[in-house]
């Protein structure tokens, strides 16, 4: 079972990570040609410290069995409190404190209100939502608050300047590396200290945990404050990037919270659920909230990609919790069928694949690994591993990428020795199509048919 858990994990990391690199893809060959540089990069780990930071608190709740829906509200509150303290020209440590200490205080609020009414977490936190989101615009009189420059400001600034190698921690501003230090805590929390093994017990089964001896009542509390005090940090790094109190911020935030956490492979039942998933699901979010700002698309396609992902990792843990198996039929003629869908990505895509657009070697290269690691990773989840051990797993994907990484090479040098010249000169685009269709197809189905054979091997070595 252990092993199982291991693996089902690691799958879930690897899955999230392709995730990412075919929405990368898509935005660098959609977007503007910026989007792949590290100035963007530095942007977009700007603008996900928000939403990563919230997800730390939020994936603990999930994983109690929980919910919160007030996390934005939280955000917006926090901003105007540390506004309003420093326009009262008090340190900004004190401002910090009790900004962080006031989301703490919210978040005692949504514990105390589940564990002692026995209310669903859902309508006590939509509850709190509102009230919270109602006082904030109640100390703000229903306007932003300006407030002198501090040393706050900066912490989600990026430091100018040349640094030398040994200055790394200075690529990116303070709030990504509050980011990484909070969830390499938190982690350590939930897998070495008998507080994380309780909030895993009691989301998993609140009956047996409580038959067990754990005292449910006050981890339920004592996760919510702790999601409070990550909610008031989240709202410490809005209001740095803002430079402002704005009762209106954060609107929607705790729909990309959530989004973020059940992507990173948290199930709304409790019991499961990893920071390092979450965080994953979290650059998945601002990734497409930024390559869709940068190919000037309106605020309801995010709104509605957003929408999609959630209803899609819901129901993807709705079957993994009934224990339903997502598998695609790969015998000789359903494996034909799948390659030759597959085929379809490039030919309406007009996704340059390794020779019809590009002679240089690098980027054949790049795009043919790429392409066929998707592939590989599509055989892959098709066949899952062969025992569930992790050494098998970790076997038969090793020999996967290497398998992949060869028949990329080799085309990609076939492409760089003219027939992407050949291919790019024939008249019309409707022929290139074509061979594009017909080398993709083969290409898949090759790559299919190996993984099909180095699992099998695998399997038959680890049984």
């Amino acid at each position: 079972m252990k092993n199982y858990l291991k693996t089902s994990t690691i799958f879930n990391l690897a899955g999230l990570a392709l995730a990412w690199l075919a929405i990368f893809a898509f935005f660098w060959w959609k977007a503007p040609p910026n989007f792949h540089s590290l100035d963007n990069f530095q942007t977009m780990a700007r603008q996900a410290t928000i939403v990563a930071i919230a997800t730390l608190g939020m994936t603990c709740i999930i994983i109690s069995g929980g919910i919160d829906l007030s996390v934005g509200s939280v955000v917006a509150f926090v901003t105007v409190i540390i506004a309003l303290l420093l326009q009262l020209h008090l340190n900004p440590w004190i401002a910090l404190l009790v900004g962080v200490i006031a989301g703490a205080t919210w978040g005692f609020v949504n514990g105390f209100l589940i564990t002692s009414l026995k209310v669903v977490p859902f309508i006590v936190t939509l509850g709190t939502y509102l009230l919270v989101r109602g006082a904030a615009k109640g100390f703000a009189n229903n306007r932003t608050i300006d407030s002198p420059t501090s040393w706050l400001n900066d912490l989600t600034s990026q430091p100018e300047g040349n640094h030398a190698w040994y200055e790394f921690w200075k690529l990116f501003p303070t709030a990504v590396w509050v980011t990484v230090v909070g969830a390499i805590l938190v982690s350590l929390m939930l897998k070495r200290t008998r507080f994380g093994r309780h909030v895993v017990a009691v989301g998993s089964n609140e009956q047996a945990a409580r038959l067990c001896g754990v005292p449910v009542e006050r981890v339920k509390l004592a996760v919510y404050v702790l999601a409070g005090v990550f909610a008031g940090l989240a709202g410490l790094m809005q209001y740095s990037r803002l430079t402002l109190g704005d009762p209106t911020a954060a609107d929607g935030l705790e729909l990309k919270v959530i989004a973020a956490v059940v992507i990173g492979g948290a199930s709304l039942n409790g019991g499961q659920g990893s920071i390092l998933g979450s965080l994953l699901g979290a650059w998945i979010m601002t990734t497409i909230s930024t390559g869709c700002a940068q190919m000037g698309l309106d605020n309801w396609v995010e709104q509605m990609i957003t929408g999609a992902i959630i209803v899609i990792a819901v129901a993807v843990d709705r079957l993994r919790a009934n224990g339903a198996e997502i598998t695609l039929p790969l015998e000789s003629g359903s494996r034909l069928g799948w390659s030759f869908a597959f085929a379809l990505i490039p030919v309406f895509t007009r996704v340059p694949l390794t020779f019809v657009s590009s002679t240089a070697f690098a980027t054949t290269a790049l795009v043919a690994l790429l392409f066929f690691l998707g592939f590989a990773a599509v055989g892959w989840v098709a066949l899952g591993p062969a025992d569930g051990s992790t050494k098998g797993f970790i076997r038969g994907l090793v020999f996967t990428i290497i398998g992949g990484l060869v028949v990329s090479c080799v085309i990609a040098m076939a492409a760089a020795h003219g027939l992407s010249a050949f291919v790019s000169s024939l008249p019309g685009l409707a022929i290139a199509y074509i061979i594009r269709a017909i080398v993709a197809w083969c290409a898949t189905y090759c790559a299919l048919l190996l993984v099909q054979r180095v699992t099998q091997k695998v399997g038959q070595r680890t049984a």
